[in-house]
């Protein structure tokens, strides 16, 4: 992307294509749309250096004697519009300026596909140790189960146990 930096001021267009400044400036009102150009913040027109050859074009077709109606025809068949897009520091073409918006699309595309594996990966994560965690707590209520058959015949007597063991046993026969 061009920054205004990189822009001409009409005098520096003027130098490079010996066409009067004045010229220059009526190219601008009467054909701005296939010339690239801007504002900088002091309010000087800059032109963009690839709209250079289409001022030139224009004044090769003055020089042929065609007409300003003519000359935007032509212009309408070889030159694409000119649109400039300016974010305060700096100013772009809208071409320029989608294709700076496609990359950023682009890299965020990238981010994210990468952050959707990442929480894919995450998930199958989460989910083994939701199964580990189920193993462990079976595993647990079996140790629970038995301390606390233990602790139950732990706390009856054993005159209780004898007597359990003994009913225990006449019921099955």
């Amino acid at each position: 992307m061009k920054l205004m930096l990189d822009w001409l001021t009409i005098k520096e267009v003027h130098e490079k294509t010996k066409i009067a400044e004045g010229t220059i400036r009526r190219y601008l009102n009467l054909h701005h749309r296939f010339i690239k150009n801007t504002k900088d913040t002091r309010n000087t027109i800059k032109i963009s250096p690839a709209s250079v050859p289409t001022i030139l074009k224009i004044r090769n077709w003055y020089g042929e004697g065609l007409a300003r109606e003519q000359v935007e025809e032509e212009l309408a068949a070889t030159e694409p519009m000119s649109i400039v897009v300016s974010d305060g520091e700096k100013s772009y073409t809208l071409g320029e300026y989608i294709g700076g918006v496609n990359k950023v699309l682009v890299e965020i595309a990238k981010r994210l596909d990468e952050q959707t594996q990442q929480n894919a990966m995450l998930v199958d994560e989460v989910d083994t140790l939701k199964q580990e965690l189920r193993k462990r707590d079976e595993r647990f209520s079996v140790q629970l189960s038995r301390v606390e058959k233990y602790a139950k015949r732990k706390n009856d007597s054993w005159i209780r146990r004898i007597f359990s063991q003994k009913k225990n046993t006449e019921e099955k026969e």
